[in-house]
């Protein structure tokens, strides 16, 4: 194992080391390779094709060895790794970029596939693989696949988005939701929004009367709980004496928006279209709808964080190899929930 020390930014492991920092290093490096990603299958596989890639074996020599005093003494072909060299080193036959995996040129056309498995736009997939993955040129890989893409480009939005009703953001998760009811290729779909997370829930109905809406309501309050708030339209469903008797027994408000400024629910409506690209994309690809779901619950929204983590105060495992330390609960301040996202609906 190899390591451009990070907390002694030395790039040389030749340069002089005292024991204090080498432990320092030590230690380092076993974090790394005890929170390696979590199926043996896929380090196995970036381990054999980082062995069969010249460039990152010669990479791995300079970490070995040590960088030269100028780039131009480095050879060509790691050359693009230079500016990146105090945050590379080698874990068990893998390169780290930090807590980054450093993909092998074979692999990296299965992670532009895996990053655009949830079929989310270009900035947003260029978040997701931020976190967790690294190869020269990446930002461009993904947008030129991303632009490459038939259902992208068939169910991208056709006109500028609507300026939205603003609320303010909630103090903590789960406090306030809205609902919305759609329907897509004949079937009939619920949707709940978190203020907070911007985390959706996803309910394919076989009615929508408010029975039926109720009963999908309760089995979705069972997992997060109670909201103190929920917000939705003047739809029969929601202006029922059933529906308001609900409210009463499971202790929330209900508010609902103006009949002549639904964008009051702006939320909901937005919710509504996100889940609508998503299935259409999945099932024109022949992809999972979950799995869609899945990805855009886990990707970063505007504040850096994504709608499980502002949610659940930890990152979902998805569809792309990440460090197991990354998985750890998280400590979120507000500072993480507020900008990027003050008021919006």
């Amino acid at each position: 194992m190899y390591t451009a020390d990070t907390l002694s930014r030395a790039v040389d492991p030749k340069a002089e080391l005292n024991a204090e920092t080498e432990e320092d290093i030590r230690v380092y490096v076993d974090a790394i390779v005890k929170s390696m990603p979590v199926t043996s299958n896929k380090r196995n596989q970036s381990v054999e094709e980082t062995k069969k890639d010249d460039q990152l074996q010669e990479l791995l020599g300079i970490i070995r060895d040590g960088w030269p005093e100028t780039k131009q003494q480095c050879p060509v072909r790691v050359r693009e790794y230079w500016n990146i060299r105090s945050e590379l080193f080698e874990a068990d036959g893998i390169i780290f970029k930090g807590s980054k995996i450093v993909v092998p040129t074979t692999m990296r056309r299965f992670m532009l596939n895996k990053i655009h498995e949830g079929h989310l736009g270009i900035e947003k997939c260029k978040k997701r693989a931020r976190e967790v993955i690294y190869w020269p040129r990446i930002n461009t890989d993904i947008t030129e696949m991303v632009q490459s893409w038939t259902s992208c480009l068939m169910y991208r939005p056709k006109q500028l988005a609507e300026s939205l009703h603003p609320h303010d953001v909630p103090n903590r998760p789960w406090g306030k939701v809205a609902v919305d009811l759609f329907t897509l290729n004949n079937r009939e779909y619920m949707v709940i929004v978190d203020y907070y997370s911007q985390f959706i829930e996803v309910c394919t109905m076989t009615s929508t009367s408010s029975k039926a809406v109720i009963n999908h309501m309760k089995a979705v309050f069972a997992r997060h709980g109670t909201p103190c708030e929920l917000m939705s339209d003047n739809g029969p469903q929601f202006a029922s004496q059933e529906f308001q008797s609900f409210a009463k027994e499971w202790d929330f408000h209900h508010s609902t928006s103006s009949p002549y400024y639904p964008q009051s629910n702006g939320l909901a409506e937005n919710a509504v279209k996100i889940v609508k690209k998503l299935i259409l994309k999945s099932q024109h690809n022949g992809q999972d709808i979950h799995r869609a779901l899945q990805v855009y619950r886990s990707s970063p929204l505007a504040c850096g964080k994504s709608p499980a983590e502002l949610l659940y105060n930890r990152r979902l495992r998805s569809n792309l190899p990440m460090l197991d330390s990354l998985l750890d609960n998280q400590q979120l301040g507000q500072y993480s929930i507020g900008e990027g996202k003050k008021g919006g609906s």
